[in-house]
């Protein structure tokens, strides 16, 4: 009695799990290809002794979802203006975004923040998600 209760429970966990659709129909993960920073910096400008400084930032994503946008990336616990998509290929999408350090020209610097350098992004529904980056480049001056 215990082995055909046992065969049954096995040939019905069989059965579910080959017939689930739910992972084997799944878009493939977005993931971040390279992550690639540069530091800038310029002499004070109208007569002030605050240099202009910063680092601007280009990200290859590979599986761009098609209804997300761009909102930040967060480098150095830096948060970016608003990036944006500077091309878009079939596989890839190339997000360009800049971090103001010190500026005598802008009143407003890039915000502080307390995360981990990460890409933020929002659907067409509303939710707000993000994807972490784990490995940054410098850029070829």
């Amino acid at each position: 009695m215990k082995t055909s209760i046992v065969s049954f429970l096995l040939l019905l966990f069989a059965v579910v799990s080959c017939s689930s659709t739910k992972h084997t129909t799944q878009k493939p993960e977005m993931q971040i290809v390279t992550a690639k920073y540069a530091k800038w910096s310029d002499p004070p400008k109208q007569n002030s002794d605050v240099p202009e400084k910063g680092v601007d930032i280009t990200l290859t994503v590979k599986n761009w979802p098609d209804s997300a946008s761009p909102s930040s990336v967060i480098y150095n616990q830096r948060k970016s203006s608003k990036p944006k998509m500077t091309q878009k290929t079939d596989s890839t999408v190339v997000i360009n975004a800049r971090i103001v350090i010190a500026s005598s020209l802008l009143v407003k610097t890039s915000d502080d923040v307390a995360l981990s350098d990460r890409l933020v992004y929002n659907l067409k529904d509303g939710q707000t998600q993000f994807i972490e980056i784990e490995n940054w480049t410098r850029m070829q001056e």
